[in-house]
């Protein structure tokens, strides 16, 4: 029998067929508004890689009740009574205490709506793979048909949230390289063949990540401190895996001695001559003897072919030998 439920889950099944999981998804909650007389809807995937809440598609909601309908929401016993239910649940199926909790107060009350309508999502091997939330401001606009449709739909959306979430990026590095994929956000993805790159999940590096994603930069190259050692670093924007409204970059690294030789100690002291600082300066920042430093620059022009700090500091620029953020250690 044609209803208008199955007219909806025609059409829904068929936007969900598009190339672009993304656009799919944007396209099914603009089939289910007038279907379900929402106002708000956010389709929300779990990455399981970064393990966070992703709004993949939304529409009508503020930026802070997004974000409280992610990670804020799954930490909340609304969330658990989510789970128990296994089915969609309205605002007036949760018990009578919700509406005194903080959660109400931050997804429903503070914005405005009366009504809301959440249902855990899926994948076919029984995976978490998500949420999707739907708000109306008029109390009891989602009847049972309503609730009805989105357990109906449920398959659909729950595809659409395993075909968007990255497990492993497909970018090209060489296997010798170390490679991760690091957003404007600070998440960070495996890329497929490749160990992980050390450097995205070191201290102060995301600062210096969402700098080159400010910047008209499309690559950029230059030594990052992990550990005890230094690693030659690699910065390319690329294509983000899922969210079109952030950017991303390709943080490839590989050992320091496979360029000219230069030590980790010896790399930090040209990094103070770039910064434009004596040897005693150098030598007193690091807490180290003025003498010692001398001989590390006597050994970086060495190794370098350079006649002069300066020329040191100008061939460690062009060949991506100076620290990224150009600040002090």
């Amino acid at each position: 029998m044609d209803t208008p439920s199955s007219r909806v889950l025609v059409e829904a099944a068929f936007a969900a067929g598009s190339a672009d999981p993304v656009d799919a998804a944007e396209s099914v909650l603009s089939i289910l508004r007038p279907a379900i007389g929402d106002e708000a809807s956010s389709l929300m995937m779990w990455d399981e890689s970064t393990h966070t809440h992703i709004a993949i598609a939304a529409s009508g909601y503020d930026d802070e009740t997004l974000k409280t309908l992610g990670d804020a929401y799954a930490g909340s016993l609304a969330h658990a009574s989510l789970r128990r239910s296994g089915r969609a649940t309205r605002i007036s199926d949760m018990p009578k205490d919700y509406l005194d909790s903080e959660i109400y107060f931050r997804v429903a009350g503070s914005a405005g709506f009366g009504d809301g309508m959440s249902v855990f999502l899926f994948s076919a091997h029984h995976e978490y793979v998500g949420m999707l939330h739907m708000s109306a401001a008029a109390p009891n606009t989602f009847g049972d048909e309503s609730a009805e449709l989105i357990n109906n739909l449920r398959p659909i959306v729950s595809h659409l949230c395993n075909a968007v979430a990255p497990r492993h990026v497909i970018l090209a590095a060489p296997s010798s390289m170390r490679a991760s994929l690091m957003d404007d956000a600070g998440r960070v993805w495996e890329i497929e063949d490749c160990e992980p790159s050390r450097v995205a999940e070191s201290d102060g590096f995301a600062s210096v990540l969402e700098g080159f994603l400010r910047s008209r930069l499309s690559s950029t190259q230059g030594v990052w401190p992990v550990g005890n050692d230094w690693v030659s670093v690699d910065l390319t924007r690329a294509h983000h895996p899922f969210d079109r409204t952030r950017s991303a970059a390709m943080v490839r690294e590989r050992p320091t001695d496979q360029l000219l030789g230069l030590s980790p100690r010896e790399l930090d002291i040209l990094h103070g001559m770039a910064m434009g600082h004596s040897n005693q300066q150098i030598a007193e920042d690091r807490w180290i003897s003025p003498r010692t430093v001398t001989t590390h620059v006597e050994h970086i022009l060495e190794k370098m072919d350079q006649r002069s700090r300066a020329g040191a500091v100008s061939a460690a620029s062009r060949l991506g030998l100076l620290r990224l953020d150009g600040t002090a250690s």
